[in-house]
């Protein structure tokens, strides 16, 4: 209870009150792996990165074997690479969040934000936006409603050069956010 209790909170930025009750979960060796990253989760909100990194560590360690976890350890790592200012570092960072992608993948191929996000890793400058474009295809096809994954998928295409279909999916977002206007 206390575990879906701190991830409700969270949903709702709640933040306080999620820390509150993602620490009693810590307590309970059944809900400690997803606690962990709930705590990993709002201290990566915070911009507390360094506090957050051994909370994602220990949710990996301890539940090897779960998607979630190796999502949000791979977002972390992500998040890392994005805010580093060193080349080097961010190149770290990046192997370890698509480390991470990739084990979540092999344990459920079908969630659409492990492909939307590994794809985003291959956004940044100097990576495969190839690789990108095919990630975000496979998300939109596991969600073809989500604009945040048509955006994305926007971009790459403009980023390599397909300008048609960087055109037809940003018609597409625009047509899903205004239905009944011209």
């Amino acid at each position: 209870i206390s575990l879906n209790l701190g991830q409700i909170a969270a949903r709702f930025r709640k933040y306080d009150a999620a820390e509150k009750w993602y620490e009693i979960a810590l307590r309970d060796e059944a809900t400690r792996p997803w606690a962990e990253a709930g705590l990993g989760d709002l201290l990566k909100f915070a911009g507390d990165y360094e506090a957050a990194r051994p909370h994602f560590e220990t949710a990996v360690a301890l539940k090897p074997d779960d998607p979630h976890i190796q999502l949000d350890a791979a977002e972390f790592w992500l998040t890392m690479a994005t805010n580093s200012r060193f080349p080097s570092e961010q190149e770290d960072y990046l192997k370890r969040a698509r480390m991470n992608f990739v084990a979540a993948w092999k344990l459920d191929d079908t969630m659409p934000e492990t492909y939307a996000m590994y794809g985003r890793s291959y956004l940044m400058e100097g990576s495969n936006v190839e690789k990108a474009v095919e990630m975000f295809e496979q998300a939109a096809l596991l969600h073809p409603s989500s604009v945040q994954i048509r955006a994305m998928l926007t971009e790459a295409y403009a980023a390599v050069g397909r300008n048609d279909d960087a055109i037809g999916q940003a018609r597409l977002i625009l047509a899903w956010g205004h239905e009944d206007s011209e």
